[in-house]
């Protein structure tokens, strides 16, 4: 339909170790030759069995957006748009602690363009749904601390841009 922009895009990833190189030679050893690390353990070592970390299996994004036109030649464009991933964990060990979960953002933003191009005024608000999850997390195994990080929440801008 005339002045109006629909998109979207679905992905999927299937990413897995096939094969761990490990330089023993590298890991640290205890005053009696044994190395610190036990290289079955899962909280050591990264094992095959393990995920990808910060890669979800699944993605999918939408959006609208419509332009109006404005007496003089400026132009108004509103785009309402969403994007979806599925959970990952945010370390190469797959700790439960610091998996991000499934997660669906929602934007809108509203910007209007002068009729020569020259100005522009955007305004927009970013996961209008205040959406609460955990964004990135990170593991220390040295003294054993957990570290969480999680969204903002929803979130506002405004901007403004002069083409020369």
């Amino acid at each position: 339909a005339p002045s109006w922009f629909i998109e979207g895009g679905i992905g999927y990833t299937d990413a897995e170790f096939t094969e761990i190189d490990i330089d023993i030679s590298s890991i640290p050893r205890n005053p009696d030759g044994s190395l610190t690390a036990n290289l079955s353990d899962p909280f050591s070592v990264i094992q095959l069995d393990n995920e990808f970390d910060h890669v979800p299996d699944f993605s999918a994004n939408a959006s609208v957006s419509k332009e109006f036109s404005l007496q003089g030649g400026a132009f108004v464009v509103a785009r309402l748009s969403a994007n979806y991933h599925s959970g990952y964990f945010n370390d190469p060990l797959n700790l439960p602690q610091i998996e991000t979960p499934s997660t669906t953002l929602v934007d809108f933003t509203a910007s209007w363009t002068s009729a020569n191009e020259k100005y522009n005024v955007s305004a927009g608000i970013k996961n209008l749904t205040d959406e609460e999850f955990l964004a990135s997390g990170n593991f220390n195994p040295t003294i054993g601390v957990i570290e969480n990080i999680f969204d903002r929440g929803i979130q506002w801008y405004l901007t403004g841009k002069y083409n020369f």
